[in-house]
């Protein structure tokens, strides 16, 4: 028996990477085949119409934190990210508005050593949404047009 597939649900042949997905206003319900989604991860994403958005956006990454700081990147990097290392100054990390979709939601959690803090930031102009200090995590939400803090708390 064949499986239901409703006329407008499409499946775009080959293989893409994040950077060369079409324009997902052309291609609204169709699914894509994404080699280096979520650090590396090869999965589908679903176009929502002006967005690509990953069908199963479950992954988890254990970065290393600098003091020159570290830029999150939507679809390519884990929507879990674990801040590892030790810092000796304050650093940023920049939430990139570039692939990003609304309802999007990003948990950082810090297990850098040390005693300063770790700004968030948000888009071009670096607007401060957030400060994580030792010990903590925070999800950050992708409203449509720009990133917030929607949760924080302390680790056990």
């Amino acid at each position: 028996m064949p499986i239901y597939s409703p006329q407008e649900i499409m499946f775009l042949p080959g293989e893409y990477t994040v950077a060369t997905l079409p324009n997902a206003t052309d291609f609204n319900k169709a699914y894509a085949w994404v080699s280096d989604l979520h650090d590396g991860q090869a999965d589908r994403v679903i176009s929502s119409g002006g967005y690509w958005r990953p069908v199963r956006p479950l992954a988890s990454k254990a970065i290393a934190m600098t003091n020159a700081g570290w830029v999150y990147q939507p679809l390519l990097n884990s929507p879990v990210i674990r801040l590892q290392g030790a810092l000796t100054l304050g650093s940023s990390l920049e939430l990139s508005k570039t692939r990003a979709y609304p309802g999007q939601v990003v948990r950082i959690k810090r297990e850098t050593t040390g005693l300063f803090n770790i700004s968030v930031k948000t888009g071009i102009a670096g607007l401060t949404i957030g400060t994580q200090a030792a010990n903590s995590w925070a999800d950050f939400t992708f409203d449509g047009t720009d990133w917030f803090q929607s949760a924080s708390g302390g680790l056990l």
